[in-house]
């Protein structure tokens, strides 16, 4: 096969352009024996949402997996330590909890009844749902999302974060020539079809992967995306480079 990557694309496209068959078990797995670029196989699983959410699906696939070097062992996932500073502040973790979800139940209540999505050339015409969606992978080298974490001194989300916003922006200045205090763009992650545009980001490894999931009518060119959050990745690190070597002269 002369495009495997390409197909595998497309099959998951023609995938998300068809529900899953009521008739039968809420499911179905997709075993495709082509090597592409980052794999030697592939695998889709396809869940109606009715079944469980994406988290606990992906808890359940983990568990069902066993490591290359003991086979014998069950998986285990890293586990997040207290630190001083969250056991001492609890009182005002569980008041800061309680008014987010108060003002996001505002916040929703509002919209249902008169709020309206910001106008964005992203924003997902009516029938998002029933329309084929592009699925994009992207591998970036994890080493360099560190580095430009702890020359910030910020978190590996809020690299995540910056690098989505720059590699969004840039996509949309190109495209709609927009200039940046004219773009009102949003971030929302999400396991149900109804945005046109998500992007997720899942560390593995020593690879950071980028996940494009796109409509195709609103967004027909997703690869344009990840090639401007890889070279927005390119542009920080750069900076962070330049700015280092200052210091060291």
């Amino acid at each position: 096969m002369d495009l495997p990557d390409k197909f595998v694309e497309d099959y998951i496209c023609n995938l998300t352009k068809s529900d899953v068959d009521k008739t039968k078990p809420l499911w179905d797995l997709h075993i495709l024996d082509i090597k592409t670029s980052d794999s030697e196989g592939v695998i889709v699983y396809r869940v109606h949402h009715s079944i469980s959410d994406g988290t606990s699906l992906m808890a359940l696939l983990l568990a069902c997996s066993r490591k290359v070097f003991d086979p014998e062992a069950l998986p285990s996932i890293p586990v997040m330590k207290k630190s001083s500073l969250i056991k001492n502040s609890g009182f005002w973790l569980v008041l800061q909890l309680v008014w987010n979800t108060i003002i996001g139940v505002l916040l929703f209540v509002a919209t249902s009844l008169f709020l309206k999505d910001t106008e964005t050339p992203i924003k997902a015409s009516k029938r998002v749902e029933k329309n084929g969606r592009r699925i994009i992978v992207r591998n970036v080298n994890l080493d360099d999302v560190k580095l430009i974490m702890n020359a910030m001194n910020v978190a590996i989300n809020d690299v995540v974060l910056g690098v989505s916003e720059a590699g969004l922006t840039k996509y949309l200045n190109s495209r709609y020539a927009l200039f940046w205090f004219e773009t009102n763009v949003s971030y929302a992650s999400t396991l149900a079809f109804v945005l046109a545009l998500m992007i997720h980001a899942i560390s593995y490894v020593n690879k950071l992967i980028f996940i494009i999931s796109a409509e195709e009518e609103t967004i027909p060119d997703p690869h344009q995306i990840c090639d401007d959050l890889e070279e927005s990745l390119n542009l920080i690190k750069a900076a962070v480079l330049a700015k280092q070597h200052v210091k060291d002269d």
